[in-house]
């Protein structure tokens, strides 16, 4: 846009995250790939540095999941930085990306922008600063990353802050491993995202191993008369059980 506005845009500042200005190999880089493809007059602006750091990050994040699949490939990316031209990036937890801040005015030729002020420190996203504050003085929270990490697979189910195993999605942070006693089932719920909890075995059952999705039944000449065991008993010396999950002799 610099040509088309030429000299109007002397003393006027632009506030963006990257200019092609920028001294860094990285940007560098960026500039030769551009130029050697698209020729030296092609003009690289943010949203041509937004879309490379996009495509670049997905692309890392795929090979770091070692699948093309979404939600693993998310998984991945969160927590993972990327040298960018503009630095190194990071995406939040919010899906929005960690960027730098920076000033630039129109250079001495009046060719384009030279940055007057800014770093590569990254600064985090706030998506929801313009939110009203929720009540008790906290602000709007956006975490995607909770409700992934709260998707439980098989043998798992959902826990609290303390570890504590959840029969809902109430208060939930993180799955983990079900408990000697104990097996994994879905959640039944409206929510469209399915998830598992972990519930204990019922009275003529057992389960002496962790992470299971069933409880084994007590087989004949064995009883269990409580829940949450971890295995059966045999019945007591002149009685008898002669079917499968009983729950007394």
């Amino acid at each position: 846009d610099v040509p088309l506005f030429g000299d109007l845009l002397a003393n006027q500042y632009i506030s963006l995250p990257y200019f092609s200005a920028l001294e860094r190999p990285q940007n560098q880089m960026f500039l030769d790939a551009l130029r050697e493809n698209y020729g030296w007059a092609y003009q690289a602006t943010d949203r041509t540095e937004a879309a490379y750091v996009s495509v670049r990050l997905w692309a890392e994040a795929a090979q770091a999941a070692g699948t093309f699949s979404s939600l693993q490939v998310q998984h991945a990316m969160w927590g993972m930085s990327f040298k960018a031209p503009t630095g190194v990036v990071e995406l939040a937890g919010s899906n929005y990306l960690s960027r730098q801040s920076r000033l630039g005015t129109l250079n001495a030729q009046g060719t384009g922008f030279r940055v007057t002020s800014g770093g590569a420190e990254a600064v985090a996203p706030d998506p929801a600063w313009l939110l009203p504050h929720a009540a008790g003085g906290q602000g709007e929270v956006c975490d995607f990353k909770l409700s992934l990490r709260t998707i439980c697979p098989s043998g798992k189910g959902l826990v609290d802050a303390e570890g504590g195993f959840l029969e809902t999605w109430q208060g939930a942070v993180d799955c983990d491993w079900c408990l000697q006693g104990t097996h994994s089932v879905p959640l039944e719920s409206s929510a469209r995202t399915k998830t598992r909890v972990c519930r204990q075995c019922e009275a003529g059952s057992g389960q002496a191993m962790f992470g299971q999705d069933t409880c084994a039944p007590c087989v004949s000449g064995t009883f269990q008369a409580e829940a949450g065991q971890r295995e059966c008993v045999r019945c007591p010396r002149g009685r008898f059980a002669n079917a499968t999950g009983g729950t007394g002799c």
